[in-house]
């Protein structure tokens, strides 16, 4: 009797362990395990069908509940980035905003303008007292200049982030066919403008089509800041180069679509790895310092130039990358999908052969973009 009762009480237990393992794995889940499971049994029996359900749950209840917590994290981080955001962009705009009230009130404060009738009076007044006297034409002339390179420095600010809004909104650019050889070629012949003494060439690889489906205004937009940005962060003299070629598009990404790649190499003092890492970001500056010209003129940028090429490739499905050490110069490259016209048909051998770009290539004129403005 005792064997049987015994025999019975195993059973039992047997028959119960499965039910035993549920309510542990629900403890070790309810103490926040979220990854543990029931142990998997026949899923023929009630019990293990039971499991297999159970698992099933808790797997989309895990993913749930990640998805959630990343939803969270980005959530903060959007408020973050949004809070850094307006406070960079309202000291940003601080700075012509005084100046302009500066001078508004240096106006007001020294009496207007100068009758005509008075110049003389004024004029002999102003070696004893010069605080006290009205302001001679010409003052006026210095100040609405100031205000006017003030106020325009304001424009291209407020111009710059309200296009970085758009693009965060995801709104559409149009989509053509773009010759890119040609936009490098302008943006070259510019550049010899700005800085007639740099050497400022264009290497292009032979043999390729360089035609793209983008904005065309705004691809001038990206080359151009990137051009500027060269011009703005080296030394005078430094040279500066930009080449053409054909690749993948983010082959790191394991993205190996047919792309164009256009290279903006400087030789200039490079940056550190932290900087490299952040030089996209909006408002970030490798130097921080600010400084001004003889003419008043800031020099420093607003550090959204870099931050709007990526932000205007990556809404044409293309991908921007630095490469740079520090003493040795930078590579910002851009990688646009190549259009599929320019698949397969590289027209454009052509074009290399022409002697008007071949000035450009060699570094001696910019001939076929002079022609075309």
């Amino acid at each position: 009797m005792c064997i049987l009762a015994l025999a019975i009480v195993m059973v039992v237990r047997a028959s119960l362990r499965p039910l035993v393992d549920i309510e542990e794995t629900a403890g070790e889940i309810a103490a926040g395990h979220l990854n543990r499971r029931v142990p998997e049994r026949d899923p023929r029996t009630e019990i293990g069908s039971l499991g297999r359900s159970l698992n099933t749950m808790l797997s989309q209840i895990e993913t749930a509940f990640h998805k959630q917590e990343e939803s969270e994290a980005a959530a903060h981080r959007s408020e973050e980035r949004m809070r850094r955001f307006v406070a960079d962009a309202s000291h940003e705009l601080r700075t012509p905003v005084t100046a302009i009230r500066g001078f508004a009130e240096y106006y007001r404060q020294r009496g207007g303008l100068v009758r005509r009738w008075d110049r003389d009076q004024e004029a002999a007044q102003a070696a004893n007292a010069p605080e006290a006297t009205g302001l001679m034409p010409d003052d006026v002339d210095r100040i609405m200049q100031r205000v006017e390179k003030e106020a325009a420095r304001m424009g291209l600010l407020v111009e710059d982030l309200l296009l970085l809004a758009r693009l965060d909104q995801q709104r559409p650019l149009a989509r053509q066919p773009v010759d890119l050889l040609s936009l490098a070629a302008d943006a070259v012949h510019d550049a010899r403008l700005l800085a007639p003494a740099r050497a400022i060439d264009l290497s292009v690889q032979p043999g390729a089509a360089f035609l793209v489906m983008g904005d065309e205004a705004r691809l001038r937009q990206v080359i151009g800041n990137l051009m500027s940005n060269a011009l703005t962060h080296t030394p005078d003299g430094t040279p500066i180069e930009i080449s053409l070629s054909t690749g993948t598009l983010d082959p790191q990404a394991g993205d190996h679509s047919p792309a164009v790649l256009l290279d903006v190499t400087d030789h200039g003092p490079g940056m550190t790895p932290e900087q490299a890492r952040r030089v996209f970001e909006r408002f970030y500056r490798a130097d921080q310092a600010r400084t001004r010209t003889a003419g008043g003129r800031t020099t420093g940028g607003s550090g959204l130039g870099l931050a709007i090429v990526r932000a205007l490739v990556a809404a044409q499905g293309g991908v921007t990358s630095v490469r740079t050490v520090e003493g040795q110069g930078a590579t910002f490259r851009i990688a646009l999908p190549l259009a599929p016209e320019a698949m397969g048909h590289p027209d454009d051998a052509d074009l290399a052969d022409d002697p008007e770009l071949d000035d450009e290539v060699d570094g001696t004129k910019a001939a076929r973009a002079a022609d075309r403005a």
